[in-house]
């Protein structure tokens, strides 16, 4: 990921016209370039959709599921980052701009795709700590990514959430890149394929999915991966 363009303390509060799409069909979920469309589609409907954009999107986009709807909230797109933007704001049929009002104790997920096979970032798991910290802290959140057909879904322990508290992005990334570190004797096994890197990790076996899971864990982050 690149950091000045995904971090979402660079946000900056707009309105983006959002398209209404009143359809079941889940295919007509896609990238685009600029924030987009509100899909009126069930989850396990929109995680399907994703997981298919996955193998074939070649830049990334950014979503919000809340209330029975998956909002574009992604701009700048490109093939390594998408800046989202807050707050959440649909343009209706009728040219009328409504903003979201997100309940508090709601549950919301966030979701992005990655065009490379690759699971969650040091940078989205930052990512993830500044939504639950500041953009939703009355709210239930869950981040995840769709990467080559998978989802994979991803969260912090409640221990290096306190340790989180109170620091600017780049002082958490640094604090997860130090405790991956240290969680290997030879960072060649992060992923089986080669040093540890911030934005991504192409072409990730099996194993190394397996062994992401397992590092993860060991520095506080909770990981999983399946097929909608």
């Amino acid at each position: 990921m690149n950091q000045k363009k995904y971090l979402l303390t660079t946000i900056v509060a707009m309105t983006i016209a959002v398209n209404t799409v009143l359809s079941q069909d889940y295919n007509n979920i896609k990238v685009e370039i600029g924030a987009g469309k509100k899909y009126s589609v069930s989850q396990k409907q929109a995680e399907k959709a994703l997981a298919k954009l996955s193998q074939t999107a070649d830049i990334e986009d950014s979503w919000i599921f809340y209330n029975g709807s998956l909002i574009d909230n992604g701009i700048d797109e490109n093939s390594e980052s998408v800046t989202p933007y807050f707050p959440l704001i649909i343009k209706t049929d009728s040219g009328d701009t409504i903003k979201i009002s997100i309940d508090k104790d709601k549950t919301i997920t966030s979701y992005h795709n990655h065009p490379h096979a690759a699971p969650p970032g040091m940078f989205d798991i930052v990512n993830h700590s500044i939504l639950v910290d500041s953009i939703f802290p009355n709210n239930h959140v869950i981040s995840k990514v769709a990467e080559d057909g998978r989802i994979w879904e991803f969260s912090i322990d409640d221990k290096l959430r306190l340790e989180f508290r109170g620091k600017n992005p780049q002082e958490r990334f640094d604090i997860l890149e130090s405790k991956i570190n240290k969680a290997y004797d030879k960072v060649d096994n992060y992923f089986g394929i080669g040093p540890i890197q911030a934005e991504y990790h192409p072409e990730i076996s099996r194993k190394g999915y397996k062994e992401y899971v397992r590092i993860m864990k060991k520095v506080g982050v909770k990981a999983k991966y399946y097929r909608p």
